[in-house]
Order: C-alpha cells, then structure tokens, then sequence
C-alpha cells in the first residue's frame, strides 16, 4: 500500500490550520480599517493625507483589489514611512499578490517586499509578535525553514508564552526534521496551554518517525482525550493501527472520521486499504472509489483500485483504471508498478483468449508498494 499520509498541523496568528502533509501556516492579514470617508468633496488638505489614502485602500482591500490598492498604500507610505497601518496593509497586499501570481519569479519579488513591509512593522513596533507569525509565513513561502524559526523565536522573546508562536517554531524544526528541538517546543507548547491538541498529534508522528509506537500511540489518545472530534489524529492513530496489524482497531478509528466527516478521502483510502489488508476487496474497492471522487487528483489511489479490481478478476475495468493512472502521472511514484500490472494483465487476458477452458483462481498482482 502507500505509505499513509499523515496529518500535521501549524498555526496563524489569527486562526487554528490544520494541514496535510507539512503544509505551511495560512496567516490572514487583515486590512486595517481607519474609516472609509467618502471620494468627493474633499479638501484638498484630506486628501493628500495618510489617512485618506489608507481609507481609500482598505476599500479596495475588502473588495479583495490589492492591485488597485497598492497605490494608494504606497502614497501613504510616502507621507507616513513609520505608519504601522499602512506597512501592514502593504505587507498583506504584496503577500496576496505573491499568492495569486502565476510567475514563481514574481512571486519572491511580491514575498520579499510584503516581507520588507513586515520588517519595518518589526522594526518600529517590535512588541507586536502578530508580524512574527506573518514574517514566519512568507519564509516557509521562501522555502527557508531557519529564517521561519528565526522570526519565530524573535516573536517568543517578546511574548514567551504564546503557545501559537511556540507551536510555529516547533512545526518548522519538525519540518527541517531537528526532532529534538521539534519536540522541546511541542512540549513548550503544550506546558503553555495543554489543550493544544495538534501538539499532541505531531509528536506522535515524530514518535512514529523514531520507530517509538507506543509513544505515538499516547500522544494520538492524548490528542482525543482532550478533542473527541480531532481527525488527524484519529487518521493517524488508526493507521499506527493498521501498521501494527490490529485492523479491526483501524477501522474502528476511520469509521468514527467517516461518521463526522462521511465525505472525508483519506478515511476512505485507509478503510480500502485495511480491508484489503484482509482481503475482503469488494469492500476495498467501494471505498477507494469514494476516495477517488472525493479527490481525483490524488492518483495513487487508482493504483490502488486498479490491484484490487485485478484481485476480483475484473481484468477490463483493472486496465482501464490503470490508463488513468498513466494519463496523470506517467513518471508517478506508482507508474512502474502499474506498467508492470498491465502487463501482467494483457498475459493474463491472452492466456484466456488462446487457452479457453483454462482458469486461474486469481489475478497476479504487481510488485507492492512502499
């Protein structure tokens, strides 16, 4: 089977984000509002004030119209450079513009100016550790794991018991995989505030990481002890499950996702993959079909739904999910193993059709996968 995907969390200055795969933090950046004063009638005084220009901005801004807002921050910036207001607004509108830019070039150019705007904030208003959550995000963005500890820990000098920043700080050092500065900081978090339940998961997946099961296995039903409804951590727990043989366990945990979440993908890709652990593939193979509808785009799982149609002597619908495969991912982690399969079930198909009235109990299947 593929290796599970875990489940991994970070966190904003504003908002709890839980992510797949060491996604980075979503950080939201609100426009400040100063009041929005009306475009006509004014003197000519207001208008070439900061204020006006700010205002005229944020109206733009919550119209989601960074690019027409730009101008305006920059005339404020001109008239204020110390302006706190105007350098936030200017670092949340260069961070939105990177985020929508189709050109990775343009992109860094938009990240390293929302972070030049950050920094002024840092520099002028150095207490105010919401910039560190946002400097911290533009580094992941940057792909520069130390530079998103560095602002983290800058944050945490400041305020040392804000457990989202000390979180952020242990999320990177897990993303880096310095396992042992990851777990200080979970542990930091957790001393903070002991309801932070995402700590308790990723420590688990740095258990599981070491080869430390049992441990992992405290800090999932930690995780649950404390969030009956924390999905991740049900998900990894039961695929620390699944690995250890007790799939009955396993399937205990994805049916309770399923029962919060019945359109949840993963929990259906992890039910398929139990119940073809053993063997009982018509029930294998509903569930990866909820997968794949729930999330096309993840390919591994037609690989998958194409071994198990093999195993049920659907030879034609096991071909036709392989093509798909191949169609999406030509040179994909699973694409050998699928060429192997087709192959396997073209002789397979031509021994049938030049030796009928011959059987075979089974399809073979392909090499496994990691």
């Amino acid at each position: 089977m593929p290796t599970p995907r875990v489940f991994k969390s970070i966190i904003s200055a504003s908002c709890v984000v839980a992510l797949i795969l060491g996604f980075a933090a979503t950080v939201q950046a609100a426009s400040v509002h100063t009041g929005i004063l009306p475009r006509y009638d004014l003197g000519d005084q207001i208008q070439h004030s900061e204020y006006y220009h700010l205002s005229q901005a944020s109206a733009d801004i919550d119209e989601q119209n960074c690019v027409q807002a730009m101008p305006h921050l920059n005339e404020a910036a001109e008239i204020e450079p110390g302006s706190v207001f105007v350098h936030a607004n200017l670092g949340h509108c260069y961070m939105q513009m990177a985020m929508a830019s189709t050109s990775p070039n343009q992109a860094q150019v938009f990240l390293k100016k929302s972070e030049e705007a950050y920094m002024r904030i840092q520099y002028v208003a150095p207490e105010l550790t919401s910039t560190y959550f946002k400097l911290g995000r533009i580094a992941i963005l940057q792909e520069d794991m130390k530079k998103a500890i560095d602002y983290y820990l800058m944050g945490l000098e400041y305020e040392p018991d804000n457990a989202a920043l000390m979180f952020n700080a242990a999320r990177a050092y897990d993303q880096i995989e310095d396992y042992e500065n990851a777990k200080g900081y979970y542990y930091r978090t957790l001393a903070i505030d002991p309801s932070f339940v995402y700590a308790y998961n990723n420590l688990g997946l740095i258990f599981e990481a070491e080869g430390n099961l049992v441990q992992a296995e405290k800090q999932y039903t930690q995780a649950l002890q404390r969030d009956v409804n924390y999905a991740y951590a049900r998900l990894n727990l039961g695929n620390l499950y699944a690995q250890t043989n007790r799939v009955e366990e396993a399937l205990v945990e994805y049916q309770t996702v399923l029962g919060m979440q019945p359109d949840n993908a993963w929990a259906h890709l992890y039910m398929g993959n139990a119940y073809f652990s053993i063997e009982l593939y018509d029930k294998a193979l509903e569930h990866y079909t909820h997968a794949s509808d729930q999330n096309p785009q993840y390919e591994a799982t037609y690989y998958l739904m194409a071994i198990t149609l093999s195993r049920l002597q659907k030879l034609d619908e096991a071909m036709q999910i392989s093509e798909i495969y191949l169609e999406m991912a030509p040179e994909g982690e699973y694409a050998k193993q699928v060429r192997d399969l087709m192959l396997t079930l073209q002789l397979h198909q031509a021994g049938v059709f030049f030796l009928k009235g011959q059987t075979t109990t089974a399809a073979p299947s392909p090499t496994s996968v990691k």
